[in-house]
């Protein structure tokens, strides 16, 4: 994976990030990039917004999760790594904040979600040594790195 070094201006400040891509969706539609600096769910929504026609990541079916997923899984041969998805829960269900559309394909982790615990309503992506990926829910105030997508033209 060949990585760059991407230079945001944020709020009146510099800020530098290295962002690296990761992989092509399998219908060539669309590109993804993570950046590997810790953001609350908010935070990534803008970093993403803030990259010329990236937006935080909707994962809409098994195949675009498995590409995704394989592509982030050599970033964490050796430990965990959490990534923010556009995913968020309303009042009546769960959504891509990316592009508003109601999410309809799961890929819950073992156990998830517990709708029943108040631990989170922002999507993760998950993958280590021992999972190659699921998905979580966690608060949307913790931070974690960030998956950024892209449309291809």
């Amino acid at each position: 994976m060949s990585l760059k070094l991407h230079c945001l201006v944020i709020i009146g400040f510099l800020a530098c990030l290295t962002a690296g891509k990761v992989g092509v969706q399998d219908d060539g539609k669309k590109d993804y990039f993570v950046v590997v600096e810790k953001q609350t769910f908010s935070g990534a929504l803008e970093i993403c917004k803030l990259k010329k026609n990236m937006q935080l990541a909707a994962i809409n079916n098994e195949a675009e999760n498995t590409d995704v997923l394989s592509n982030i899984g050599t970033l964490a041969e050796d430990f965990d790594r959490k990534f923010w998805t556009s995913g968020s829960k309303t009042s009546s269900g769960w959504e891509w904040k990316s592009n508003n559309k109601t999410i309809d394909w799961f890929d819950w982790g073992s156990g998830k979600p517990d709708d029943s615990a108040d631990d989170g309503d922002c999507i993760l992506v998950t993958v280590n040594h021992f999972d190659k990926g699921s998905w979580l829910k966690a608060s949307c105030d913790e931070k974690h790195f960030v998956l950024c997508e892209t449309a291809l033209d």
